[in-house]
């Protein structure tokens, strides 16, 4: 999706597929958009609370990132530190252990 060496852009990385950056722009308003309309009025706990909230502020930033083109390391450390977590945590979604 996005490459590293570029110049016109405050990151240094440059957009080597607007197909692939487009559809991801497109999943991620999706997900916050299934989270916002599906899954956060299931509120499954006030226990859950807090994991709502940051599922909901890591989808944000997901969505933020990408449109900001941001490197594609940090939109990975984005959702496997804020978004996934927090959505196993509040709908508590077991980790399925062996593959």
């Amino acid at each position: 999706m996005m490459n590293g060496g570029g110049s016109n852009m405050s990151n240094n990385y440059t957009l080597t597929n607007a197909e692939e950056y487009q559809n991801a722009q497109a999943l991620a308003a999706k997900a916050l958009d299934i989270f916002n309309n599906e899954l956060k009025p299931m509120k499954p706990g006030t226990d859950s609370a807090v994991s709502i909230s940051n599922s909901e502020n890591g989808l944000i930033k997901l969505n933020d990132s990408i449109k900001g083109k941001a490197s594609p390391m940090d939109v990975m450390m984005v959702v496997h530190t804020q978004v996934h977590p927090n959505l196993l945590e509040a709908f508590k979604i077991p980790l399925k252990s062996g593959a």
